[in-house]
C-alpha cells in the first residue's frame, strides 16, 4: 500500500457506536484541559510568578519565562518514546502521563509554599511528560474510538480541550489580582485538588484500545503478530506494521512531511503569540522604543496586564470557538483542505496586521482605544487560523500519513511544533523583532502548502 492511499471499507465495530467512546474521550479532555491549565501558572503575570517563587535580581523575569519554555522542550524528547507507548501500551503510557500531570500540580504548590523554583523547574518536567501523553494521542483517541465521520469533531474537541484550559489558565493573573499570597495559598492548592481528579476519571472511564474482532476482518492463517506493531488493513484482512515499518514508511512519505512541518508552522505559532503578546503589547516594549528615540512619538506607552489580558483571550477563544464549530461542520478531506488553506492566507494576512499595528511609530499616530479594537480584532482572527485550524490540520495529517499509525503521524506535527513554538516564543519576546518572525513564518508556510495543494483527490470521503 503507497503511503497516502486509503484504508478498505470498514465493518462498523460495536465501540463506534457505544457511550464508552464519549467517556474515554471526556477523561482525555480533562487531562488535555488541566495540563494547559498548569502550563499557564507563572506565565500570565510575570510579577506576580516573581513573588509567589521568590524569584528576584534582573533575571528573574528570565527565569520565570523559562517555565514556559522548558515545557515544550521537554515535551519533545518525551516524545520520541511516548509514541510507541501509546500505539502499543496506550491504557499504560496514558496512566503514566495522567500521574505526571498530577505530580506536577502538586509540586507547583510546593514550588510556590516553599518559594522554590527549583522544585518548579522540576515540576515542568513532569508536566513536559504528560504533554507528550496528550499531544500523542490526539489522532489515536478519534481514529481508534470513532467512526470516520466523527473523527474531525472528535480531535477537535480533544485539541481545543488543550487550548481552552489555556484560555482559563490566562485568567489566574486577573482572579489573584497581584495578591501572591492568595495566588500561593489558595489558587494553586485549588489546582491541585482539582487536577488530582485526573485519577478517578481515568480508571472510571479510560480504556486502552479495543481488540480487533470478526467484524474488523481476521489476521490470515498462520502469519505472526510481533509485539509493538499496529494493525492495518492490506487487501481486505488485518495484518502488522511494525515500528520500523512504520518509521521506513513515513520517511519515504514526502508529502507528508512538507504537510507535517507547514501544519506545525501555524500550531507553534499559536504557542507563541500568547506567550510573547503581553510583551509586545506591553508598557516596557513601547518605553524601550520610546527611550531609543528621545521620547519623540511617544504618544502610545503600551497596555497594561489587564488590556494584554483580554487580548490574550481573544486570541485563544476565538480559536476554540471556531474549532470546535469547524471540527463539527467540515467532514471530507477535500473541505478539510481547502479550509486549512482559506485559514492559513487569513492567518498571515492577521498576523501581518499584528506587525504593522505594534510598530511604535503607526500605534502612536492611531487612537488608544480604536487601536486597542483593532489589536483584539485581529488577535481573534489569528486565534481562529493558528489556534482553530488544528484539529483539522491533524485529520488531514493522519489521511496523508495513512497507513502509519496516527500515534506517529500526528505525534510528527506536534513535534516539530513544540521546536518552532518554543523558537517563535524566544524571538517573539525582543521588542525589536515582535511578530515579524510569526508572520514572516505564516506567509512561507501558506506559500508551500498552495504549491503543494492538490486537493487530496486520491483520498476517500469519511463516512
Amino acid at each position: 500500500m503507497a503511503p497516502g492511499e486509503p484504508l478498505l471499507e470498514e465493518v462498523e465495530p460495536p465501540h463506534w457506536s457505544g457511550s464508552r467512546r464519549w467517556w474515554v474521550l471526556l477523561s482525555f479532555s480533562f487531562l488535555s484541559f488541566t495540563n494547559a491549565f498548569i502550563l499557564m501558572d507563572f506565565a500570565d503575570d510575570y510579577t506576580l510568578a516573581e513573588e509567589a517563587l521568590g524569584t528576584s535580581g534582573p533575571d528573574a523575569s528570565s527565569q520565570v519565562a523559562f517555565l514556559y519554555t522548558l515545557f515544550l522542550i521537554c515535551v519533545m524528547p518525551a516524545m520520541l518514546v511516548v509514541s510507541w507507548g501509546v500505539v502499543n501500551f496506550n491504557w499504560t503510557t496514558m496512566l503514566v502521563g495522567q500521574s505526571c500531570n498530577v505530580i506536577c500540580a502538586w509540586l507547583r504548590y510546593a514550588a510556590v509554599w516553599y518559594k522554590s523554583y527549583a522544585i518548579a523547574v522540576v515540576s515542568t518536567v513532569f508536566g513536559g511528560i504528560a504533554g507528550a501523553a496528550i499531544v500523542c494521542s490526539y489522532g489515536v483517541i478519534a481514529e481508534t474510538w470513532f467512526r470516520p465521520s466523527q473523527r474531525g469533531l472528535a480531535t477537535t474537541v480533544a485539541v481545543q480541550s488543550n487550548y481552552a484550559g489555556w484560555a482559563a489558565g490566562s485568567l489566574l493573573g486577573l482572579v489573584a489580582n497581584g495578591d501572591a499570597r492568595f495566588f500561593s495559598d489558595t489558587i494553586m492548592l485549588a489546582q491541585a485538588v482539582g487536577v488530582s481528579m485526573c485519577i478517578p476519571l481515568f480508571f472510571g472511564g479510560y480504556r486502552g484500545a479495543p481488540a480487533p474482532t470478526a467484524q474488523e476482518g481476521p489476521v490470515s492463517a498462520g502469519e505472526q503478530v510481533p509485539d509493538g506493531s499496529m494493525l492495518i488493513v492490506v487487501e481486505g484482512r488485518k495484518v502488522q506494521m511494525t515500528v520500523a515499518e512504520s518509521a521506513r514508511t513515513l520517511f519515504r512519505n514526502s508529502k507528508y512531511w512538507v504537510h507535517a512541518i507547514c501544519y506545525a508552522c501555524f500550531a507553534g505559532i499559536g504557542f507563541s503569540v500568547p506567550s510573547a503578546q503581553d510583551v509586545v503589547f506591553g508598557s516596557s516594549c513601547a518605553s524601550n522604543v520610546s527611550n531609543a528615540t528621545g521620547g519623540s512619538g511617544s504618544g502610545w506607552t503600551g497596555y497594561d496586564t489587564e488590556h494584554t489580558t483580554f487580548t490574550n483571550l481573544s486570541f485563544i477563544l476565538s480559536g476554540v470557538v471556531a474549532g470546535l464549530v469547524m471540527g463539527a461542520v467540515v467532514r471530507t478531506p477535500q473541505a478539510m483542505d481547502r479550509l486549512v488553506l482559506a485559514l492559513a492566507l487569513l492567518g498571515s494576512i492577521s498576523l501581518t496586521a499584528l506587525v504593522v499595528l505594534s510598530t511604535h511609530s503607526i500605534a502612536a499616530r492611531i487612537d488608544t482605544d480604536l487601536l486597542y479594537g483593532l489589536l483584539l480584532l485581529f488577535m481573534a482572527l489569528s486565534g481562529v487560523s493558528t489556534v482553530g485550524f488544528i484539529g483539522l490540520a491533524l485529520n488531514l495529517a493522519v489521511q496523508i500519513g495513512n497507513p502509519v499509525s496516527e500515534a506517529y503521524t500526528v505525534g510528527g506535527v506536534e513535534w516539530f511544533t513544540q521546536g518552532i513554538g518554543g523558537g517563535l516564543s524566544n524571538l517573539s519576546a525582543i521588542c525589536s523583532v515582535g511578530f515579524i518572525g510569526c508572520a514572516a513564518t505564516a506567509w512561507l508556510a501558506t506559500l508551500v502548502l498552495l504549491i503543494a495543494h492538490n486537493g487530496y483527490r486520491e483520498l476517500r470521503p469519511l463516512n
